[in-house]
């Protein structure tokens, strides 16, 4: 799985029903750059972003790190949770 079908399979899961647009609000970030990440056109955000992504939807601590080792991954890094 990639950082961006996984952020997006956690929102559009979420019970609340968050929308692309009340996401990126949360994250601070435009609706596009959102949807660049989901759909694989741009990189995965930061790991401040991570954490408010986490936070806004109570993931527990495994998806938290499932998110950080994905984003590394596509990123090239280790992981910034480490």
């Amino acid at each position: 799985m990639r950082f961006g079908d996984y952020i997006k399979k956690k929102r559009m899961y979420d019970p609340r029903e968050i929308t692309l647009s009340q996401m990126s609000k949360q994250l601070g970030i435009s609706l596009s750059y959102l949807s660049d990440i989901e759909n694989k056109r741009k990189r995965p955000f930061e790991a401040e972003k991570i954490e408010i992504f986490a936070d806004f939807l109570g993931l527990s601590e495994d998806e938290r790190t499932r998110m950080y080792d994905l984003a590394s991954r596509e990123n090239g890094e280790v992981p910034s949770d480490i």
